[in-house]
């Protein structure tokens, strides 16, 4: 039998409750085609509030959250042994609810998203957090409301770690 001792996290790795539970209340959403190389790519690109208005100029702005901004699921097939269970495969399915949009850029992302790699952009309202979904094709859902404007959700499924394809990231001043 094996004594219970503390992990050693890496560094920069927090399981703070309360660390945990900050979330994003509000936010613009944008949107660019193409992909970032990776994490670190993604963490140099909004380092700070500078960086981060000169990445968003390659960007344009899409619309704003609904009221449940966005959901992310990831979830591991479990596989068993005769004497162990271990992980299987990853699937993780990520909605992103936009609202305010007319109906040409509706008809635009319909037409757009499910076939080419976009990176979707989550800025917060007070810009000290972004993040990134980097990477992915979409689907689009909408519905129409009686003000003219469109509610669209999009969503992407991929199967794998999430490590360079949803990234956090915390944009202090300069």
């Amino acid at each position: 039998m094996t004594a219970i001792t503390k992990p050693t996290l890496p560094t920069g790795v927090d399981l703070d409750f309360d660390s945990l539970m900050d979330g994003m209340d509000g936010g613009s959403v944008h949107i660019a085609e193409g992909e970032y190389a990776d994490e670190a790519a993604i963490k140099t690109a909004f380092v700070d509030q500078a960086a981060l208005a000169t990445e968003l100029a390659k960007y344009e702005e899409l619309g704003e959250f609904q009221e449940t901004p966005f959901s992310i699921d990831s979830t591991v097939e479990v596989k068993k042994t005769y004497h162990t269970s271990r992980q299987g495969k990853r699937t993780t399915v990520v909605s992103l609810n936009i609202t305010g949009l007319s109906a040409e850029q509706k008809g635009w992302l319909e037409s757009v998203m499910p076939k080419t790699i976009m990176s979707i952009t989550i800025v917060s309202d007070d810009q000290d957090k972004v993040l990134v979904f980097n990477k992915h094709k979409w689907a689009v859902d909408w519905k129409g409301e009686a003000d003219g404007f469109w509610n669209v959700t999009v969503k992407t499924e991929f199967s794998g770690h999430t490590k360079n394809r949803i990234v956090p990231v915390p944009c202090p001043e300069a």
